[in-house]
């Protein structure tokens, strides 16, 4: 799956992020036969627990505190929304935003995220 994320800039959409979602080959199979047909809503609400690789390549040069406040915005609604956000994700939201906070991201640059079936997440 392949994504691209921008911002609005003056009125004008800006293409910031290439967003590429890569899965273990074993998840294809068993994915493609319980997903096949199924809704948006649908597919959501069956993550199987597969080990998954994201790549954030940069399009634009980016600040990385804007890209870690971003994720960060889509985890805490997403954690608020299952009704499972608690003070430790928190603590750990403000870990993530210290990493990414005097970073900058020149074009073809890449964030790797890494989650294992652990809930784990690697980030390179």
């Amino acid at each position: 799956m392949h994504k691209v994320r921008g911002v609005e800039i003056q009125g004008k959409f800006v293409k910031v992020t290439g967003i590429g979602v890569y899965l273990e080959d074993k998840a294809i199979p068993s994915l493609a036969v319980k997903w096949k047909g199924k809704t948006a809503a649908e597919l959501t609400d069956s993550v199987q627990p597969f080990e998954k690789l994201a790549e954030i390549a940069m399009i634009v040069p980016f600040a990385g505190i804007k890209h870690a406040e971003k994720v960060s915005e889509m985890c805490v609604a997403i954690w608020k929304a299952q009704g499972t956000y608690t003070d430790a994700d928190s603590a750990t939201i403000d870990k993530f935003l210290e990493v990414f906070k005097d970073q900058k991201f020149s074009p073809a640059s890449s964030i790797l995220y890494a989650t294992s079936p652990a809930r784990l997440l690697t980030v390179g």
